[in-house]
């Protein structure tokens, strides 16, 4: 893929919205992926575009429409491992091979998310941990 087509799928991937579930926030992911683009266009190093893909950080949204989390992150995951095959003399792709040494590799975008274990662990002090939010919110001393 060459650099025009990789800003070109960047500019022209939609994404799916949610309203009622965690996304990020429309606007921020939308002026973030048009920096990426023009960063691309404009022949910067792959070190470069992989720091700036690297640092990128999104509001998140709840209860307003956002952009699906999942979606971002993988177009994200896409772009590292295009730009990694970017051959930066010639402006082409080139071919990436993997090595043993890549399987166990994670992206350079961290794409991890709280899952609800992390972000809801009950504390020392509850009783029952399966009474639900409501129960401790109101439980009685």
């Amino acid at each position: 893929m060459t650099r025009d087509e990789l800003a070109e799928l960047i500019d022209n991937t939609r994404f799916q919205t949610s309203a009622l579930s965690r996304g990020y926030d429309e606007q921020g992911v939308d002026d973030a992926l048009g920096a990426v683009a023009n960063a691309i266009r404009t022949g910067d190093s792959r070190e470069q575009l992989t720091s700036l893909v690297g640092s990128l950080r999104f509001q998140p949204t709840t209860l307003r429409r956002g952009y699906e989390q999942e979606a971002v992150d993988r177009l994200l995951e896409h772009v590292i491992t295009e730009v990694a095959a970017l051959d930066l003399r010639d402006g082409v792709a080139a071919p990436v091979t993997p090595t043993a040494s890549d399987a166990g590799s994670r992206p350079a975008v961290d794409t991890r998310r709280p899952t609800l274990q992390e972000e809801e662990q009950p504390s020392a002090v509850d009783e029952n941990p399966t009474q639900g939010l409501f129960g401790r919110l109101f439980r009685r001393a």
